[in-house]
């Protein structure tokens, strides 16, 4: 099987934060990479977490695929009383939320808040 040209990969930075996990997202998140993160959220559902953050400010494309999976997960959230946030600056993935509506229903931010990873660095460091 051929390998996917690393413009086409998504890499997911897991660090822990102090009441949750934060997934960094570097690449692109679409239709060939969206079941990584759906894995990745997954598993950290079954463990449990208070509140996740969904780093894409490193995204450089995004289709409907990983919104699929990012809309999902905060749904999901509701259930259990975890909390999801988004980080994203502007450009492409912004307007992706912006669009579709979805900057009006997920929790969306250009900065991290307070929470800090488990080494005591901050979320944008």
């Amino acid at each position: 099987m051929d390998e996917l040209p690393e413009t086409d990969q998504l890499i997911i930075d897991r660090r822990p934060a102090d009441n949750g996990w934060v997934l960094g997202l570097r690449g692109e998140l679409d239709l060939a990479t969206a079941p990584m993160l759906n894995e990745e959220v997954g598993e950290l559902e079954r463990v449990g977490f208070d509140r996740l953050v969904l780093d894409l400010r490193e995204l450089s494309f995004m289709d409907c695929a990983g919104i699929r999976v990012i809309v999902a997960a905060d749904r999901r959230s509701h259930y259990t009383g975890a909390e999801v946030e988004i980080l994203c600056g502007p450009g492409q993935i912004k307007r992706v939320f912006g669009l579709t509506g979805l900057d009006q229903e997920l929790r969306i931010s250009a900065m991290p808040t307070t929470a800090r990873t488990g080494d005591d660095r901050p979320l944008a460091a």
